[in-house]
Protein backbone atom coordinates (compact mmCIF):
# COMPACT_ATOMS: atom_id res chain seq x y z
CA UNK A 1 0.00 0.00 0.00
CA UNK A 2 2.85 2.18 0.88
CA UNK A 3 4.65 1.62 -2.23
CA UNK A 4 1.83 2.14 -4.59
CA UNK A 5 1.24 5.63 -2.59
CA UNK A 6 4.90 6.75 -3.32
CA UNK A 7 4.33 6.12 -7.09
CA UNK A 8 1.05 7.97 -7.63
CA UNK A 9 3.18 10.96 -5.98
CA UNK A 10 5.77 10.18 -8.03
CA UNK A 11 3.44 9.85 -11.54
CA UNK A 12 1.62 13.59 -9.97
CA UNK A 13 5.02 15.37 -10.06
CA UNK A 14 6.16 14.03 -13.31
CA UNK A 15 2.74 15.30 -14.82
CA UNK A 16 3.04 18.46 -13.38
CA UNK A 17 6.82 18.90 -14.93
CA UNK A 18 5.03 17.70 -18.27
CA UNK A 19 2.44 20.52 -17.83
CA UNK A 20 4.76 23.08 -17.14
CA UNK A 21 7.34 22.21 -19.80
CA UNK A 22 4.58 22.40 -22.44
CA UNK A 23 3.60 25.56 -21.05
CA UNK A 24 7.11 26.86 -21.42
CA UNK A 25 7.03 25.75 -24.51
CA UNK A 26 3.49 27.46 -25.92
CA UNK A 27 4.51 31.01 -24.10
CA UNK A 28 8.64 30.78 -25.58
CA UNK A 29 6.88 29.76 -29.42
CA UNK A 30 4.29 32.87 -29.03
CA UNK A 31 7.38 35.08 -27.81
CA UNK A 32 9.17 33.72 -30.57
CA UNK A 33 6.88 34.09 -33.16
CA UNK A 34 5.87 37.94 -31.88
CA UNK A 35 9.62 38.93 -31.89
CA UNK A 36 9.83 38.68 -36.01
CA UNK A 37 6.50 40.18 -35.87
CA UNK A 38 6.90 43.10 -33.46
CA UNK A 39 4.59 45.68 -34.81
CA UNK A 40 2.37 48.24 -32.38
CA UNK A 41 0.04 50.81 -33.76
CA UNK A 42 1.81 53.60 -35.32
CA UNK A 43 4.84 51.42 -36.30
CA UNK A 44 6.43 52.44 -39.59
CA UNK A 45 8.40 51.33 -41.78
CA UNK A 46 10.34 52.33 -44.90
CA UNK A 47 11.98 51.03 -47.77
CA UNK A 48 14.10 51.85 -51.06
CA UNK A 49 12.51 49.62 -53.92
CA UNK A 50 14.53 49.44 -57.09
CA UNK A 51 12.50 47.82 -60.09
CA UNK A 52 13.80 46.91 -63.72
CA UNK A 53 11.50 45.87 -66.40
CA UNK A 54 12.55 43.76 -69.08
CA UNK A 55 9.74 44.16 -72.47
CA UNK A 56 11.59 42.30 -74.88
CA UNK A 57 8.71 43.21 -77.38
CA UNK A 58 9.63 46.89 -76.99
CA UNK A 59 13.14 45.70 -77.02
CA UNK A 60 13.41 47.99 -73.88
CA UNK A 61 14.88 48.17 -70.35
CA UNK A 62 12.73 50.18 -67.80
CA UNK A 63 14.29 50.88 -64.79
CA UNK A 64 12.60 52.44 -61.42
CA UNK A 65 13.32 53.54 -58.16
CA UNK A 66 11.35 55.30 -55.31
CA UNK A 67 10.38 54.44 -51.20
CA UNK A 68 7.54 53.40 -50.19
CA UNK A 69 6.07 53.15 -46.61
CA UNK A 70 4.00 50.65 -44.11
CA UNK A 71 2.54 52.30 -41.34
CA UNK A 72 0.33 50.49 -38.95
CA UNK A 73 -2.83 52.01 -38.65
CA UNK A 74 -4.98 49.99 -36.19
CA UNK A 75 -4.30 46.36 -34.86
CA UNK A 76 -6.36 43.68 -33.42
CA UNK A 77 -5.52 41.35 -31.17
CA UNK A 78 -9.22 40.33 -29.86
CA UNK A 79 -8.72 36.52 -30.75
CA UNK A 80 -6.17 35.14 -28.53
CA UNK A 81 -4.70 32.84 -31.71
CA UNK A 82 -5.12 35.82 -34.70
CA UNK A 83 -3.74 39.45 -34.29
CA UNK A 84 -4.53 41.21 -37.43
CA UNK A 85 -2.47 44.65 -38.55
CA UNK A 86 -4.24 47.47 -40.57
CA UNK A 87 -1.63 48.97 -42.41
CA UNK A 88 -1.35 51.85 -44.83
CA UNK A 89 0.85 51.76 -48.07
CA UNK A 90 2.20 54.78 -49.46
CA UNK A 91 4.87 55.57 -51.98
CA UNK A 92 7.03 58.96 -52.46
CA UNK A 93 9.93 59.32 -55.28
CA UNK A 94 12.21 61.24 -52.29
CA UNK A 95 12.38 60.14 -48.63
CA UNK A 96 11.53 63.67 -48.19
CA UNK A 97 8.06 63.20 -49.93
CA UNK A 98 5.41 64.19 -50.68
CA UNK A 99 3.94 60.77 -49.69
CA UNK A 100 1.20 59.34 -52.11
CA UNK A 101 -1.14 56.89 -50.39
CA UNK A 102 -1.50 53.91 -52.69
CA UNK A 103 -3.49 50.84 -50.51
CA UNK A 104 -4.13 49.59 -47.30
CA UNK A 105 -3.12 45.83 -46.98
CA UNK A 106 -3.91 43.39 -43.96
CA UNK A 107 -1.15 41.62 -42.05
CA UNK A 108 -2.02 38.71 -39.81
CA UNK A 109 0.12 36.74 -37.02
CA UNK A 110 -1.40 33.60 -36.43
CA UNK A 111 -0.60 30.55 -34.24
CA UNK A 112 1.59 29.11 -36.97
CA UNK A 113 1.83 31.79 -39.73
CA UNK A 114 2.73 35.28 -40.86
CA UNK A 115 0.53 36.13 -43.57
CA UNK A 116 -0.64 39.25 -45.59
CA UNK A 117 -3.09 40.45 -47.26
CA UNK A 118 -2.92 42.69 -50.73
CA UNK A 119 -5.82 43.57 -52.72
CA UNK A 120 -7.68 40.64 -51.21
CA UNK A 121 -4.83 38.06 -51.94
CA UNK A 122 -3.38 36.38 -49.07
CA UNK A 123 0.43 34.99 -48.61
CA UNK A 124 2.34 33.19 -46.21
CA UNK A 125 5.45 34.98 -45.61
CA UNK A 126 6.46 32.73 -42.32
CA UNK A 127 5.75 29.56 -40.94
CA UNK A 128 6.29 29.12 -36.41
CA UNK A 129 8.24 27.79 -35.05
CA UNK A 130 10.70 28.15 -37.75
CA UNK A 131 12.88 25.36 -38.94
CA UNK A 132 14.52 23.54 -41.65
CA UNK A 133 11.83 21.26 -41.85
CA UNK A 134 9.13 23.34 -42.44
CA UNK A 135 7.56 23.69 -46.30
CA UNK A 136 4.80 25.88 -46.57
CA UNK A 137 2.43 27.13 -49.71
CA UNK A 138 2.83 30.24 -50.18
CA UNK A 139 -0.35 30.64 -51.74
CA UNK A 140 -2.29 28.29 -50.15
CA UNK A 141 -5.29 30.60 -48.73
CA UNK A 142 -5.84 31.62 -52.69
CA UNK A 143 -6.81 30.29 -55.84
CA UNK A 144 -3.86 30.81 -57.30
CA UNK A 145 -1.32 28.09 -58.28
CA UNK A 146 0.78 26.58 -54.83
CA UNK A 147 4.19 27.95 -54.68
CA UNK A 148 6.73 26.02 -51.76
CA UNK A 149 8.74 27.80 -49.20
CA UNK A 150 11.05 27.15 -46.92
CA UNK A 151 13.75 28.10 -44.48
CA UNK A 152 16.57 28.49 -46.55
CA UNK A 153 18.89 29.86 -43.05
CA UNK A 154 17.92 30.51 -39.26
CA UNK A 155 19.87 32.33 -36.69
CA UNK A 156 22.03 33.78 -39.43
CA UNK A 157 23.12 37.29 -40.01
CA UNK A 158 22.58 39.27 -42.94
CA UNK A 159 24.23 42.74 -44.24
CA UNK A 160 22.57 45.24 -46.23
CA UNK A 161 25.10 48.01 -47.04
CA UNK A 162 26.31 49.47 -44.21
CA UNK A 163 23.94 47.10 -41.39
CA UNK A 164 24.60 44.21 -39.96
CA UNK A 165 21.74 42.06 -39.07
CA UNK A 166 21.75 39.55 -36.35
CA UNK A 167 19.37 37.04 -35.21
CA UNK A 168 17.53 36.63 -39.09
CA UNK A 169 15.44 34.11 -40.30
CA UNK A 170 15.88 33.51 -44.20
CA UNK A 171 13.22 32.28 -46.40
CA UNK A 172 13.23 31.23 -50.47
CA UNK A 173 10.09 30.17 -52.89
CA UNK A 174 11.27 26.70 -54.61
CA UNK A 175 13.29 28.03 -57.39
CA UNK A 176 12.57 27.48 -60.88
CA UNK A 177 15.36 28.30 -62.70
CA UNK A 178 15.99 26.79 -66.45
CA UNK A 179 17.09 27.89 -69.72
CA UNK A 180 13.33 29.61 -69.98
CA UNK A 181 12.48 31.24 -66.87
CA UNK A 182 13.85 32.29 -63.90
CA UNK A 183 11.29 33.01 -61.19
CA UNK A 184 12.55 33.67 -57.18
CA UNK A 185 11.09 35.01 -54.22
CA UNK A 186 13.90 35.57 -51.58
CA UNK A 187 13.17 37.41 -48.04
CA UNK A 188 14.71 38.30 -44.88
CA UNK A 189 12.97 38.87 -41.36
CA UNK A 190 15.57 40.10 -38.51
CA UNK A 191 14.24 39.90 -34.95
CA UNK A 192 12.65 42.91 -32.66
CA UNK A 193 12.41 44.54 -36.43
CA UNK A 194 10.60 42.40 -38.98
CA UNK A 195 11.26 42.28 -43.19
CA UNK A 196 15.04 43.89 -43.69
CA UNK A 197 15.03 43.05 -47.20
CA UNK A 198 13.26 41.39 -49.70
CA UNK A 199 13.85 40.42 -53.57
CA UNK A 200 11.66 39.07 -56.34
CA UNK A 201 12.64 37.56 -59.78
CA UNK A 202 9.94 36.53 -62.72
CA UNK A 203 11.88 36.95 -65.82
CA UNK A 204 11.45 34.80 -69.20
CA UNK A 205 14.55 34.16 -71.53
CA UNK A 206 13.65 34.18 -75.11
CA UNK A 207 15.84 33.70 -78.13
CA UNK A 208 15.85 37.55 -78.83
CA UNK A 209 15.90 38.64 -75.37
CA UNK A 210 14.18 39.23 -71.70
CA UNK A 211 10.62 39.56 -70.32
CA UNK A 212 9.62 40.45 -67.24
CA UNK A 213 10.78 41.60 -64.18
CA UNK A 214 13.06 42.25 -60.69
CA UNK A 215 12.27 44.15 -57.60
CA UNK A 216 14.38 44.62 -54.52
CA UNK A 217 13.63 46.07 -51.58
CA UNK A 218 15.86 47.21 -48.86
CA UNK A 219 14.68 48.49 -45.33
CA UNK A 220 15.64 52.04 -45.17
CA UNK A 221 14.46 52.97 -41.70
CA UNK A 222 12.17 52.20 -39.20
CA UNK A 223 10.25 54.28 -36.56
CA UNK A 224 9.33 51.97 -33.21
Amino acid sequence: MQMRKVILVVLGMLQLISCRKDNDDEFDYSKLSRSFIPFQQGHELIYSVDSTIYDNFNDTIIETSLFRKFTIDSLFNGIPTRTLFRVSVSEAQDIQGPWRHIRVDQWALTTNYFESQIENIRFVHLSFPPNFENTWNVNQFTNIQSQSRYYLEINDTFQLDSVLYTDVLKTENEPKVNQIVDIQHFEVFAKNIGCVYKKISNIETQLNGRTGYTTELKLYEYNY
